[in-house]
């Protein structure tokens, strides 16, 4: 750093104020780079002549340069591993160390008028190393808030799910109660009808067995109970269907048992027929 710092130090002939101000912009830039090693005789003198020149015939920094500076090349840190505050803070701080190490030398070799700028440079300094340490820190503080804010977020968005799938779960449990209560009251018309159908069928044979022949009675209570029967399977199938609309409607009777029956039914009824005929 030693031939960088010489370099910036190097006082031309004819200093204007604003040549002044970007010499002095460069100084620092060197200072917040890397600590300064004092006690080398060429450095302090350099040191000494340049403040000497800088703030003779009058000159005074301008503080927006200095905290354009500090806020442009104030965090040479790489972000992945630290944040601005970490460099702000007053062990951290590389300008600040330089110039509390620089204020002997300013002290006790430079002129009265060069001490009180340097002290002015030195105090503005480290009063902007303040701000920029607290806004430092503020964003630090804000960007955790956002973090715990984008954490509460998640959370209330898994709440939100869990209670979409409780809604779920209770529209099924709803619509299967439904299909309880369409199950109950099926079955129960079910067997109100077989029941009314049984006994009024039951009833109508033995009031008229003496009057009807022995094949009309035989043919009537066959055809009646293949009535009954095939809307006994209509009615239960249908229930079936409403409560349980997946599964197959063989799983109440099987479309083989269901025929076989019927077919029984009309060999029946046409073997009566038969009979009636050549007076078997």
């Amino acid at each position: 750093m030693t031939a960088s710092v010489l370099e910036v130090l190097r006082v031309p002939r004819d200093w204007t104020n604003d040549g002044k101000q970007l010499s002095l912009n460069n100084v620092l830039a060197e200072l917040v780079g890397s600590p300064l090693e004092l006690g080398d005789a060429a450095v302090e003198d350099a040191f000494v002549s340049f403040f000497d020149s800088l703030y003779s015939a009058g000159f005074r920094h301008r503080y927006s340069e200095v905290f354009g500076v500090l806020s442009s090349v104030g965090v040479p840190l790489n972000e992945a591993t630290a944040t601005a505050s970490d460099y702000y803070l007053d062990d951290n701080c590389v300008i600040q160390m330089n110039l509390e190490a620089l204020t002997p030398v300013v002290e006790a070799r430079c002129t009265d008028e060069a001490r009180r700028g340097f002290e002015k440079l030195r105090d503005h300094t480290f009063l902007e190393i303040g701000r920029l340490s607290y806004n430092a820190r503020i964003n630090d503080i804000q960007d955790k808030r956002f973090e715990l804010t984008l954490e509460d977020i998640d959370l209330a968005q898994e709440r939100l799910d869990e209670s979409g799938k409780k809604l779920e779960k209770a529209e099924r449990r709803i619509e299967n109660a439904q299909r309880e209560n369409v199950t109950i009251l099926g079955i129960f018309a079910a067997i109100v009808i077989a029941f009314t159908a049984g006994m009024g069928f039951t009833a109508s044979v033995l009031q008229n067995i003496d009057a009807v022949s022995i094949y009309r009675l035989v043919f009537m209570i066959v055809l009646m109970g293949l009535v009954l029967f095939n809307l006994l399977y209509a009615l239960f199938r249908f229930v079936h269907r409403v409560t349980r609309p997946e599964d197959n409607p063989s799983a109440i009777l099987p479309i083989g048992t269901y025929r076989g029956i019927n077919a029984v039914g009309l060999l029946m009824l046409v073997a009566i027929c038969v009979a009636r005929h050549f007076g078997w």
